[in-house]
């Protein structure tokens, strides 16, 4: 159902490109929430350990043996 008004078709263009940069924004937006996702991985492995570090430190800390006797 296409309309010869050439004021339609000039919305539906204008729609058709808002539309186009909607999409393209989201998709940047994608790409950094996947971005943001890996780097969160990243920091809960350095957590990790960092976490397993403090306890073998902790495991072998002459205070850790003394309260274990």
């Amino acid at each position: 159902m296409s309309s010869n008004d050439p004021e339609d078709n000039l919305n539906s263009a204008s729609l058709q490109l808002n539309i186009h940069k909607m999409m393209t924004k989201i998709n940047v937006l994608n790409k950094n929430m996947v971005n943001i996702v890996e780097k969160m991985k990243k920091v809960d492995d350095k957590l990790i350990s960092v976490s397993t570090a403090l306890r073998d430190i902790e495991k072998e800390s002459p205070l850790h043996n003394t309260l274990q006797k």
